[in-house]
C-alpha cells in the first residue's frame, strides 16, 4: 500500500453542544483541543489445569473520559460561561456533545456524537469542571477544561440526521 496523502490537520474541528439533541451551539471559536482517550473492552482471564494459556472473555465497553479545553473569555454563550452553567445546576445538567474533526465545510465529513447506548445521540454529565489558573508570567490566553464521561460514540457523516449544523 503507498503512503497515504490525504492525511489531514485538526485544525478545522467543529465542537458543539445542546441541550435537546437538536439544537445546537457552535463553541469551536473558544475550544481549542478535544481528547478522546481510547475505549477498553472489559475482558476477563481464567485459568485450567490442563493448557498452557489462559481462557480470554469479552464484555461491555468501558466509558472513556473525554477532556475538552477552551479559553477562558467572560462573554456569554462562549465555552466557558455555556458548560459551567451545566456543571454548577444542581445534580449537573445532562449535555449532547459533538464534533467533526474536518468541520462542516462539506457533506460527507465524519462526526462524533455522544452516545448511552452506542447506537443514537445520548446526553452525558460534565463530571469535572477546571477553573483558569492567572499566570503573572505569562502573557497565553488561559485555558480551562471540563471533563464528560461518555460511554460511546456514534459515528455519522455530515447531511445525515445527527451531523453538525442539523
Amino acid at each position: 500500500m503507498p503512503q497515504t496523502t490525504a492525511a489531514t490537520a485538526g485544525v478545522e474541528c467543529d465542537v458543539e453542544i445542546s441541550t435537546n439533541g437538536s439544537t445546537w451551539l457552535n463553541l469551536s471559536g473558544s475550544i481549542t483541543m478535544v481528547e478522546v482517550p481510547e475505549q477498553e473492552r472489559m475482558t476477563g482471564v481464567g485459568y485450567t489445569f490442563e493448557g498452557d494459556v489462559g481462557i480470554v472473555t469479552s464484555g461491555k465497553r468501558v466509558p472513556v473520559e473525554v477532556r475538552v479545553t477552551g479559553l477562558y473569555t467572560e462573554e456569554s454563550g462562549e465555552a466557558y460561561e455555556s458548560i459551567r452553567t451545566h456543571f454548577q445546576a444542581p445534580g449537573g445538567t445532562r449535555i449532547y456533545f459533538r464534533y467533526s474533526p474536518l468541520g462542516i465545510g462539506e457533506a460527507g465529513r465524519k462526526v462524533f456524537t455522544a452516545s448511552n447506548d452506542g447506537t443514537t445521540a445520548g446526553a452525558v454529565v460534565v463530571n469535572k469542571f477546571k477553573l483558569p489558573d492567572p499566570n503573572a508570567g505569562a502573557a497565553d490566553p488561559l485555558p480551562f477544561f471540563w471533563t464528560m464521561l461518555v460511554p460511546a460514540f456514534v459515528e455519522t457523516d455530515t447531511g445525515s440526521s445527527t451531523g453538525l449544523g442539523s
